[in-house]
């Protein structure tokens, strides 16, 4: 087959240098059956000519890998070139027990995938259930065959992933000293279940994140029980984060229900003041 004849974009050589390695990690298992666990494999890519001060860390949302930033289900360039074009160097990070950073199963630690039907219409119809579903206008409708095979291409990419939201910010932050000191000051661009990742490494390591770049964090902040005043997190984050005045557990929280403007979406508010 002819490279016009593929389907997906063409790559026109926008980095000057690929390259790819691993951080993290530990030895698991008894003697003679060991194993790594919690590696993270990273994909990089810089341009002939570094233009810009800090590089940009990428993450992935739930059930997605390193493809995400590759190229669109439809064959359009993806935002790695973009922002190598740009001078960026980029590092896009898998996470770990997904795609190739490698997963171990243990009945304590299954893994969860995407329904189909879920998953058109979290990603990709202005049918959902949230209210400014409706203004999602960025994937193509379902009524044509080359429509539907982009679809098909979408769905075709997912993998399982892990169900605790926790786990999977603990994996990322163990990785992320390793990644840091390779990479030094970066800046972080989280998608979806990802966002925590970029506040969680933020929290850690404050001198070496310049940035955010937060893509439909996950949400909304603190629960998504809307008729409990109870904060089953720290808001952005499953993991404990540096608040001011201290709060040792997410009980804490002294939390208001607050709608929004246009009653479009309704979320809690630590009324106390908590940054």
């Amino acid at each position: 087959m002819k490279p016009s004849q593929m389907p997906g974009y063409i790559y026109q050589k926008a980095f000057g240098t690929r390259s790819f390695f691993y951080v993290g990690g530990t030895r698991k298992g008894e003697l003679g059956k060991q194993y790594m666990d919690g590696q993270m494999f990273v994909e990089v890519y810089l341009p002939e000519k570094i233009r810009q001060p800090y590089p940009i860390i990428f993450f992935h949302g739930a059930g997605q890998t390193n493809i995400n930033w590759l190229i669109t289900p439809d064959g359009r360039k993806g935002w790695a070139d973009y922002f190598v074009e740009q001078g960026y160097t980029v590092y896009l990070a898998e996470q770990p027990s997904r795609g190739r950073s490698a997963y171990h199963y243990t009945p304590d630690n299954p893994l969860i995938y995407h329904d189909l039907d879920d998953l058109r219409e979290r990603f990709t119809s202005d049918q959902g259930s949230w209210l400014q579903a409706a203004k999602h206008d960025q994937w193509p409708g379902y009524g044509e065959e080359d429509e539907k095979a982009i679809f098909e291409q979408f769905a075709r990419s997912q993998v399982e992933y892990l169900p605790d939201n926790k786990r999977s910010q603990e994996l990322v932050l163990a990785c992320m000293e390793e990644l840091l000191s390779i990479t030094g000051s970066a800046i972080l661009l989280t998608h979806s279940q990802a966002g925590p990742f970029g506040w969680n490494t933020l929290d850690r390591y404050p001198e070496l994140v310049k940035g955010i770049v937060a893509l439909e964090p996950s949400g909304p902040p603190f629960s998504n029980n809307l008729s409990k005043p109870v904060a089953l997190n720290y808001g952005i984050s499953e993991l404990p984060l540096h608040f001011l005045p201290e709060i040792e557990k997410p009980e804490d929280f002294k939390l208001e229900l607050l709608p929004a403007p246009e009653k479009r979406a309704v979320g809690w508010l630590d009324y106390e003041g908590n940054p």
